[in-house]
């Protein structure tokens, strides 16, 4: 790839610059001028010629070899110089396609910026809710009873229906003070279905009507006769009738008859 072969060119042109720069550096240091006639002249005896021929090999040795690494560093540019190239023409195409990146993301990132202003401006016109928790009952919490269940409120009670007959009792209700009146009730016709009453209720008012008449009128009879007291005679069997059942029965029926007359 052109990234791993310019990384490699690179490193090797660099270890040849120091290289080069290293052997710049042992020239300076030679006991000889090489270049200067001067120095040639100067030369008296054998003696010094000798030395001076010994530190004349050795700087042209070092200046030979100085020579040699320019032209290696010379025949290593012309191919650094065409990875350069490529390299340039290889990241030009990186740098527009991460340009084509970097505006999409841009682009994006205005979507959603716009996108959150609009979800803001919503936001603004709902209207306000309370943000508390809503408290969940309690697990240990004792279960209602007693009067605290709801299902002892109301009462259900069974009436039997007759859908033959279309008649409705106006009143059913006993109180003392109408043990002396007449049992006869008005029933009035009704155009539409209504709850009639059983003959078995029927038969149990008539007896508790009965059973109060009967003593007060032998009480009146006797009351004419002066001191003769006369024992009040036995009541009626009323073990089996239940007062407070029929009560609640008639109660509803009363209730039923107005309902269905409204």
């Amino acid at each position: 790839t052109v990234p791993q072969s310019l990384i490699e060119q690179l490193g090797a042109y660099k270890l040849a610059v120091d290289e080069r720069e290293f052997k710049e550096e042992q020239l300076s240091t030679l006991r000889v001028d090489v270049c200067s006639t001067e120095t040639l002249k100067r030369l008296k005896d054998r003696a010094g010629g000798k030395r001076f021929s010994k530190d004349f090999e050795e700087s042209s040795l070092k200046l030979e070899d100085f020579c040699a690494e320019l032209d290696r560093e010379v025949k290593r540019t012309p191919p650094l110089i065409e990875a350069l190239e490529n390299a340039e023409i290889f990241y030009e195409a990186q740098y527009k396609e991460v340009k084509i990146v970097v505006n999409a993301y841009k682009t994006f990132a205005n979507r959603v910026n716009n996108l959150k202003k609009k979800l803001d401006q919503m936001k603004s016109t709902l209207p306000e809710h309370d943000e508390s928790p809503i408290l969940s009952p309690c697990m240990d919490a004792p279960s209602p009873n007693g009067s605290e269940s709801p299902m002892r409120q109301t009462e259900v009670i069974e009436v039997e229906m007759s859908p033959g007959d279309n008649c409705a009792v106006e009143d059913m209700e006993l109180s003392d003070d109408e043990g002396d009146a007449d049992t006869t009730h008005i029933i009035e016709p009704s155009p539409t279905p209504t709850v009639s009453i059983s003959l078995k209720l029927v038969k149990a008012k008539a007896a508790i009507s009965t059973s109060v008449e009967t003593p007060r009128s032998k009480s009146a009879a006797s009351g004419g006769g002066g001191s003769v007291v006369t024992s009040p005679q036995a009541l009626p069997n009323l073990v089996n009738i239940d007062l407070g059942k029929i009560s609640s029965i008639l109660s509803s029926l009363t209730s039923a008859m107005k309902n269905t007359g409204q």
